[in-house]
């Protein structure tokens, strides 16, 4: 579903949200940084590896100057993975 977003400066812009269904067997509960990473690494979807999904939107919400810490933190874990590996 389109929604309008609204960043810091006062700029709307549409956004493509996704509503949580809890009951839904693929239901992630909340979990850390740490645990979330390694899930991420572990799975793809259609269009590629769940990895891939989650640094190029880290990017892109950068790009138009949202700064999300835990996603960043995510990221970072994900990168420590894909040195290790």
């Amino acid at each position: 579903m389109f929604v309008h977003a609204r960043l810091a400066d006062g700029r709307r812009l549409p956004a493509l949200t996704f509503r949580v269904r809890r009951d839904h067997p693929q239901y992630a509960p909340p979990m850390c940084p740490r645990t979330l990473a390694e899930r991420i690494v572990a799975c793809s979807g259609l269009n590629g590896p769940n990895r891939d999904y989650v640094l190029n939107t880290l990017r892109e919400l950068e790009s138009m100057g949202c700064r999300d810490e835990t996603l960043g933190r995510i990221a970072r874990y994900l990168s420590a993975a894909a040195d290790a590996a």
